[in-house]
């Protein structure tokens, strides 16, 4: 098992078939979501694959508390393909972290 980077989850979102199980140690650091910001896939209007990048508003955050440490439940990521802007790939992932 590896420690979870953006990288990991790029990848897993790139590649993994639906239902896929994954197992990753718990973060050492304290990582409050498992949002990252693009992904590389196949666009069916251009035709080829393209970066498709996470463009929904996030706002500033400032005067927010800090993010609580990331917890048992789902992350939803939307992306859209940054050539058409027609294109989009949507994921819900399932997490579950025990003390292990």
């Amino acid at each position: 098992m590896t420690m979870i980077s953006d990288k990991d989850i790029k990848n897993f979102l790139e590649t993994a078939p639906i239902y896929t199980w994954i197992e990753f140690p718990k973060p050492a650091i304290n990582r409050h979501s498992l949002s990252i910001g693009a992904i590389d896939a196949f666009c069916e209007t251009c035709g080829h694959v393209r970066p498709f990048h996470d463009m929904r508003s996030r706002g500033s955050g400032a005067g927010l508390p800090s993010p609580k440490p990331l917890s048992n439940g789902t992350s939803y990521f939307e992306f859209t393909c940054v050539t058409c802007r027609k294109e989009r790939r949507e994921f819900l992932v399932e997490q579950i972290f025990d003390e292990k």
